[in-house]
């Protein structure tokens, strides 16, 4: 199985990214392996509006906020959700989660041979 998910990080005071988080898990093989993509600069004043349009008492505070990045950035860049990373970086989101897919998939690639081989040397 192989979920993506994005999210909001505060890398240094007042500088926050889209970033998404690549997990897959294969129970067969008992992997889970993890990756990010790129980092996607999100404006201080997006996330200003994503906080005041957050009730203080949203449930899921915590952990997020109740307006998603790509609705707010969509508003201000007038495109629809999908598109917002295209025309702000001129990187399509297919393209960002793409990258990080094809690392994953070499990862998951190496991890299977070394259980292929560590399976063959039990063997013996």
């Amino acid at each position: 199985m192989l979920s993506v998910e994005n999210f909001l990080v505060e890398i240094y005071k007042n500088q926050w990214f889209d970033v998404g988080l690549l997990l897959l898990s294969d129970v067969r093989n008992n992997l889970t392996l993890k990756t990010f993509t790129q980092f996607t600069p999100v404006p201080l004043e997006i996330v200003k509006i994503l906080e005041s349009d957050t009730p203080l008492n949203y449930e899921k505070r915590s952990t997020g906020l109740q307006i998603t990045i790509g609705s707010a950035m969509a508003k201000k860049l007038n495109v629809p959700h999908y598109e917002w990373h295209y025309k702000y970086t001129g990187i399509t989101r297919y393209d960002i989660i793409l990258n990080a897919a094809k690392t994953l998939a070499s990862i998951y690639k190496r991890e299977l041979q070394s259980k292929s081989s560590s399976n063959v040397s039990e063997e013996k």
